[in-house]
């Protein structure tokens, strides 16, 4: 037997989706510009408070990287993060994953061989990083395989009825 207060798409007396609308929301449009402006700002905190980082640590750590080269690599992390974030308005389907993946990877490359200076260290300790990669990489895809194996039986679930 199902609970009347919480089906699929019980509307409050205003005809509102009450499951799925938080109660200091009108409309579900007004609940989705909020969680989107939200977002942006984040964003905007988030660029904001980083490239101050990036800049104190470039102001500091000059003698070692050339400052030309560190805005450079900042610009890219900029403009990689842009990416992110646009390709989160396109579906590639099983691919979305992936490319988010991808990207931040180059983002940690980035950050690792410049901001941690492994480009200009001992390759002994690129090595070390190297390694830590792999693994890294090899436990997302095992990761991955699971998900992908059991994501059939999660999507079946959710559209079943008794749900």
């Amino acid at each position: 037997m199902s609970d009347p207060g919480h089906g699929k798409h019980d509307l409050d007396q205003a005809g509102r989706d009450a499951a799925h609308l938080a109660h200091h929301f009108d409309t579900p449009q007004q609940q989705f510009a909020a969680g989107k402006l939200g977002m942006w700002i984040f964003l905007l905190t988030e660029i904001l408070l980083f490239g101050g980082m990036f800049c104190a640590y470039a102001v500091f750590r000059a003698n070692l990287v050339p400052v030309p080269v560190l805005l450079a690599v900042f610009a890219s992390l900029i403009f990689l993060t842009g990416v992110t974030v646009g390709a989160t308005w396109i579906d590639l389907g099983v691919w979305n994953l992936g490319i988010a993946m991808g990207i931040a990877t180059l983002k940690a490359a980035l950050v690792a061989l410049y901001f941690m200076h492994l480009r200009y260290d001992h390759p002994l300790n690129a090595l070390i990083f190297l390694t830590g990669l792999v693994i890294l990489a090899l436990f997302l895809g095992l990761t991955l395989l699971d998900t992908l194996q059991y994501q059939p039986t999660v999507e079946t679930w959710q559209e079943s009825p008794q749900r």
